[in-house]
């Protein structure tokens, strides 16, 4: 979703599905962090609404063409999320790709026909069409500009690139991962660059320093990996540092001063919202 409007369509397809008062199933495309998010979050629903007689119960599958969940983290993360889902009551498929969707319905590479209520595509990022169509600038096959070591298109040195947008080498081969401490700590060493190029001096280039991930699995849980990838944890003080994490995304865009507010209305919200009592 690339948009707020995006994000109440999204919601206005699933809010009918929860009051159904009959199971519904939900099919999500792609288990990155993104897949591995919206269905744990939607199992989480489902488990609460399940106390009330005419919620639905949402039968959520997860699907993902590589060998395992979260293909970009290590092993153990992987398996521990891979975990949590089956938990919560998630339908996890692996090595399972899909040749085409219509409405309804989704079709694998071996001819399985999978049905579905609501289906969510989040394999992979591509960037916008209109990449393609700036005059003299190469793109890959994502869309992504081509630039050098120091974030300048191959083309045009005066055009920087950073982000999703960008496909920038690495000095191991490979390429900045399309995440957002990567696209944040290539802004700050590009701030840091116009003044040396201001000055006359050599650009430096821009090596990505992978500070880990960390992925929610539902309200209360969540599995990192920290440390370089050598240290995993789960639990509740995972989600914490999660919900940290979060917030300090906010701080950027909106400021401590609003970046508090929120925090304290959520806190009020949770204090005065009524609590469901079961039988």
């Amino acid at each position: 979703m690339d948009s707020p409007h995006q994000a109440q369509q999204a919601w206005q397809h699933i809010n009918p599905l929860l009051r159904a008062n009959e199971p519904r199933r939900v099919v999500i495309v792609g288990a990155g962090a993104t897949g591995v998010e919206l269905a744990a979050e939607l199992a989480k629903v489902s488990q609460r609404l399940g106390r009330y007689s005419q919620a639905a119960h949402l039968q959520i599958i997860l699907i993902e063409a590589a060998q395992r969940i979260l293909p970009a983290g290590p092993v153990r993360l992987s398996e521990q999320a891979r975990r949590a889902l089956i938990r919560q009551g998630v339908d996890v498929r692996v090595r399972t790709r899909i040749q085409r969707a219509e409405a309804g319905c989704l079709f694998t590479a071996n001819g399985e026909r999978i049905g579905s209520d609501l289906q969510f595509w989040a394999a992979g990022i591509k960037g916008d069409d209109w990449l393609t169509e700036l005059d003299g600038l190469e793109t890959n096959h994502l869309n992504q500009l081509k630039v050098s070591a120091t974030l300048q298109t191959w083309q045009d040195p005066d055009i920087f690139v950073i982000g999703d947008s960008a496909e920038c080498p690495q000095p191991d081969g490979s390429f900045v991962p399309p995440r957002a401490q990567a696209a944040n700590q290539a802004a700050c060493h590009l701030a840091t660059q116009f003044k040396r190029r201001l000055k006359g001096r050599k650009l430096q280039p821009f090596v990505f320093h992978d500070g880990g991930m960390v992925i929610a699995i539902g309200h209360n849980n969540a599995v990192g990996a920290l440390a370089n990838n050598k240290l995993i944890l789960k639990g509740r003080l995972i989600r914490t540092l999660y919900d940290a994490i979060f917030r300090l995304h906010q701080q950027v865009l909106f400021g401590w001063g609003r970046v508090t507010a929120l925090i304290l209305l959520k806190r009020l919200k949770d204090i005065l919202n009524p609590h469901y009592k079961g039988l």
